[in-house]
Formats: structure tokens, sequence, C-alpha cells
């Protein structure tokens, strides 16, 4: 089993980004089933507050899964 964990804090990204893909409670349930819908994620737990966005998967193939995530934060963030 592979875990693997990307996020982003007001230390890492400028506070825009941030607040872009933030994860809001009504957005949780969709945001799960899109990362857990393709070949490379198994599991998912989405940690989101004003000053972090962590996703946690477990990773069927953990470059799949890295570039998954890295994608579905990209598209959440309007990128």
């Amino acid at each position: 089993m592979n875990v693997v964990v990307v996020g982003l804090n007001f230390r890492s990204c400028p506070l825009p980004i941030l607040e872009r893909v933030s994860i809001g409670r009504d957005q949780l349930d969709k945001s799960l089933r899109t990362l857990v819908n393709g070949d490379n994620v198994s599991e998912a737990i989405i940690v989101s507050t004003c000053l972090r966005t962590e996703i946690y998967v477990v990773a069927e193939r953990f470059h799949g899964a890295v570039g998954d995530i890295n994608d579905f934060l990209a598209s959440i963030a309007g990128s």
C-alpha cells in the first residue's frame, strides 16, 4: 500500500491560490468521488481549512495518483 499526501498551505503558496483550492463541506462528496473514480486512487481523505488543503490517498499507482491529485487541484483552482 502506498499513501500519498499532497498539500498546500499558507507558507507554500500565495493566499489567492490557497483560497481557490479550499474545499467546502458542500464540495466534499463530489471531490472525494472525483479522486477515487480513476484507476490510481482507491481511498481518499481531504483536510481543508482556511490555512491549508491536504489530500491523503491510498495509491494503486504512485505516480498516477500524484498526477491525479495535481490535476484535481488544478481543475478546482481554475488552471
